[in-house]
């Protein structure tokens, strides 16, 4: 699910967008919707580490 809704951010949705897309395909609950978005911003995260 992280990589589905990542790729959705890429492509320009809003966060609002995207939970609606996530709940669409059963992941309705807003807890569940959150683990997703925060495991996007520890990868988005990490991988800014790594750059520096």
């Amino acid at each position: 699910m992280v990589n589905f809704a990542y790729y959705h951010f890429v492509k320009g949705k809003t966060e609002e967008q995207v939970r609606t897309k996530l709940s669409r395909m059963g992941w309705s609950e807003k807890s569940d919707q959150d683990e997703v978005l925060e495991s996007i911003m520890a990868l988005q995260g990490a991988t800014e580490e790594q750059i520096k």
